[in-house]
């Protein structure tokens, strides 16, 4: 397992298509759709991925009824640290805004 520092440099050294194959082949590892905070609005959008995406533009409100980040294959492959990746943003934008603290 690497760091997160790590995963994000390599992938900066992809091409566009490695990198679109890399996120794709890693979104399968993805069990957001597990989530208790996870909703019928959300599996209906086909949101998810949120720790390499984003948070829930529309579907998943501040509401966070449990966390299961820390369980998921691709945050422990990333040497991810944050949780609640579909409320407060994903990884590089959680990094960020503890930098500004």
């Amino acid at each position: 397992m690497g760091t997160f520092e790590e995963t994000m440099k390599r992938m900066q050294q992809m091409s566009p298509e490695e990198r679109a194959k890399f996120l794709e082949d890693e979104g399968k590892k993805c069990i957001c759709g597990q989530c208790p905070t996870y909703n019928e609005c959300a599996k209906n959008a086909h949101e998810g991925f949120f720790c390499a995406w984003g948070k829930s533009f529309v579907c998943i409100g501040s509401e966070e009824k449990k966390c299961i980040c820390p369980d998921c294959p691709v945050m422990q492959d990333w040497g991810m640290q944050h949780i609640y990746h579909c409320t407060r943003g994903e990884e590089r934008a959680q990094w960020f805004g503890r930098s500004l603290r």
